[in-house]
């Protein structure tokens, strides 16, 4: 496999990495956490096994660095949505069930207990998805949109131990 093929597979699979985990769909879950491993053991195997300073090993790293980087920015991220969004929810569906002021018998009656809290915290929920993810989301495209752009240059990413 050429230098730039291999180059071009580590970029999509991280990027179908991070499409299939945007879902929220139980299989696309599992298949995302496959892409995963799979895009891990990709990375760090032509990292290790391209000579020093070449092309694949730089695009390599900076890959595994886009990785690193966006978990930490993302558990920052998240961090702070709960902060912002954990005492600003309603929970007077939630009270009522947990004080025995009504107590759900049917799998529909639960459904619709959340079907309510859903409806009643919508806005806030979209806001606090958008605070815990959406920064991360973007840093991995600009990442990935930048080390593609250099990559069909032929050449390596710059700032390759950069934060941004």
């Amino acid at each position: 496999m050429g230098d730039q093929i291999k180059i071009f597979m580590g970029y999509l699979i991280f990027f179908m990495t991070i499409l299939t985990s945007c879902y929220p769909v139980g299989m696309l879950a599992i298949v995302s956490f496959g892409l995963a491993i799979f895009f891990l053991i990709y990375v760090y195997f032509y990292k290790m096994t391209s000579p020093k300073d070449s092309l694949v090993r730089n695009h390599m790293i900076y890959l595994i660095r886009t990785l690193w980087l966006g978990s930490l920015y993302m558990m920052i991220c998240m961090t702070v949505a709960y902060f912002y969004g954990a005492p600003r929810f309603d929970m007077t569906v939630i009270e009522m069930v947990t004080t025995g002021q009504y107590v759900p018998m049917s799998e529909q009656e639960i459904y619709a207990l959340q079907d309510r809290f859903i409806a009643m915290n919508q806005p806030l929920i979209i806001y606090v998805l958008l605070i815990a993810f959406g920064p991360t989301v973007l840093f991995f495209l600009y990442r990935i949109l930048k080390g593609q752009m250099a990559a069909s240059k032929g050449t390596a990413p710059k700032g390759l131990r950069s934060w941004l």
